[in-house]
């Protein structure tokens, strides 16, 4: 999450041939920004912003749960994390489906996704 938060071109040094992005990149821009270190995060929010854009491009399939206004250090909101993401697999899954039939994979999706 340091360098990518959607890892795409690790995955597939590892070998993944199909690769399903998750992005929970969210909304962290800052919108009051009143010192040197403030411009310094924003510049950093950019920076991760498009480094996440060109990845999230690469994947062959994204999951994008609603987590706009969540931070990933507040861990007292995991559970509401779990679910937006339990929420956006479902929602996104006729869709998996449909492109697994299309995939040269489609093998290997039958055993993952009945």
């Amino acid at each position: 999450g340091i360098l990518s938060l959607v890892p795409v071109n690790e995955a597939r040094s590892f070998g993944a041939d199909f690769v399903i992005g998750v992005d929970v990149e969210g909304l962290n821009r800052r919108e009051n920004i009143k010192n040197g270190l403030d411009v310094l995060f924003q510049i950093d929010y950019i920076r991760s912003h498009w480094i996440n854009k060109i990845n999230i491009a690469k994947c062959d399939f994204l999951i994008n749960p609603q987590v706009s206004g969540m931070n990933w250090a507040d861990f007292s909101m995991a559970d509401q994390c779990m679910l937006k993401g339990e929420d956006a697999i479902r929602s996104c899954l006729p869709d998996l489906k449909q492109q697994s039939k299309r995939s040269k994979y489609k093998t290997y999706f039958k055993k993952m996704i009945p």
